[in-house]
């Protein structure tokens, strides 16, 4: 397994010091050429992972999703965060509830469960305290 990991590193970087000409030549592409080019690449991807439609269709609502945290200038990492760490979350926290019996008080009173609810309350606090100076900071005559 380690061999094959170091074989593929090695062509990778051959690859690319070969390509590289090629690779920067790439952007001198006027993008309205290479825009279709990129989105045909997206419909295939999307459509070859399980042969569906409507893999397609959470491709383009995700995008328009997308587009529209960019427009309004809200991050997109946490969402990316939140879709790779929400199933894990739903998974263990489905498992502490049925060793519990559906119960919440043995989770929220063990004290690891209540350093972190702290720290994130903290988090929270601290966040919306920021937004409030910048808010503050961006229109002084909201002060007075």
């Amino acid at each position: 397994m380690f061999a094959a990991y170091l074989l593929g590193n090695l062509i990778m970087l051959i690859t690319e010091r070969v390509g590289l000409p090629f690779f920067s030549r790439m952007l001198s592409i006027p993008i309205e050429f290479l825009l279709p080019v990129v989105m045909a690449f997206c419909y295939v991807g999307a459509f070859s992972g399980n042969n569906r439609i409507f893999d397609i269709g959470v491709m383009i609502a995700f995008g328009f999703i997308g587009y529209i945290m960019k427009r309004f200038k809200y991050p997109l990492a946490p969402l990316v965060v939140g879709v790779i760490l929400a199933p894990l979350l739903e998974l263990n926290l489905r498992r502490s509830l049925m060793r519990t019996d559906g119960s919440w008080i043995p989770i929220l009173t063990s004290p690891i469960a209540a350093v972190f609810l702290v720290i994130t309350f903290f988090t929270v606090a601290l966040s919306i305290r920021s937004e409030l100076k910048k808010g503050a900071k961006k229109n002084p005559a909201a002060e007075g």
